[in-house]
C-alpha cells in the first residue's frame, strides 16, 4: 500500500512538472531539446534582439536619423537605457509564460546576457517596477527575483535604501514612453547614485 501510494505521488508531481514545465515548444508545439526549453531550435533562432543602433538617443524608441520624430518635437532623456525585444512571433507565447506560470528565469537570463554586453557598471541593487494592479508579484518582479538569483545582487522595492546606490531599474514592458519616464523619475526621487534601465519588451 505504502509503495502504492508514493507511486500516486510521483505521478502527481510528473504531471504538475509537465504543466509548469512543458516538453514542447510553447510557439510550434514541436518537440524541444530539453524539458525545461521553452522553445525549439527553430523558433528560438526567429527571436530578433532589438539592435541599440536603430533606437533613439534619447528614448531608446524607433528612429529615423539620430532622434525619434517623437523627440525631435519634444525630446524626452531616459538615460542609460536598453530594451530586449518588440513582443512578436516566438516571444508572444514567453511572454504569456512568464505570466501564467510565473517563470521569471529564463527571461532574467537573457537580461543578464544584455548586461554582458553592455560597458554599465555592475549594480547595487536591482529595481523592478511595481504594478498596483497586478495582485502578488508582478511580472518585472519575478525577472528581477530570477536576475538576483544569476547576479547575486538583492532585487528589492524603490525605498530610500537606493539611496547612494547604482540601480538596475528592470522593466517587462514599456508601451508609452512618458508612463516610463514617469516611473523612472519615481525611482530618481529616492537619490539613487545612477540609474541604468532595461525593458525585456517594448511596443512602442
Amino acid at each position: 500500500m505504502k509503495s502504492r501510494s508514493i507511486a500516486s505521488v510521483k505521478a502527481v508531481h510528473r504531471a504538475l512538472v509537465h504543466f509548469f514545465y512543458p516538453t514542447y515548444c510553447l510557439h510550434c508545439d514541436g518537440n524541444v531539446a530539453a524539458g525545461h526549453h521553452l522553445l525549439c531550435f527553430d523558433c528560438f533562432s526567429l527571436i530578433e534582439w532589438i539592435d541599440p543602433k536603430k533606437r533613439c538617443r534619447d528614448c531608446f524608441g524607433p528612429k529615423e536619423g539620430g532622434k525619434c520624430l517623437t523627440c525631435k518635437k519634444e525630446p524626452q532623456q531616459f538615460g542609460p537605457h536598453r530594451s530586449l525585444f518588440e513582443p512578436i512571433g516566438p516571444l508572444l507565447p514567453l511572454k504569456k509564460e512568464l505570466r501564467r506560470a510565473k517563470r521569471g528565469e529564463p527571461f532574467a537570463s537573457l537580461i543578464a546576457y544584455t548586461l554582458s554586453k553592455t560597458d554599465w557598471p555592475l549594480p547595487d541593487v536591482i529595481v523592478p517596477l511595481t504594478d498596483p494592479e497586478v495582485l502578488g508579484r508582478s511580472p518585472s518582479f519575478l525577472i528581477g527575483e530570477g536576475l538576483e538569483k544569476i547576479l547575486k545582487i538583492p532585487c528589492i522595492p524603490a525605498s530610500e535604501k537606493i539611496e547612494d546606490k547604482t540601480v538596475l531599474f528592470l522593466v517587462e514592458q514599456i508601451t508609452c514612453r512618458e508612463t516610463f519616464a514617469e516611473k523612472r523619475e519615481e525611482v530618481e526621487c529616492y537619490f539613487p547614485e545612477e540609474v541604468y534601465s532595461i525593458a525585456l519588451f517594448d511596443e512602442r
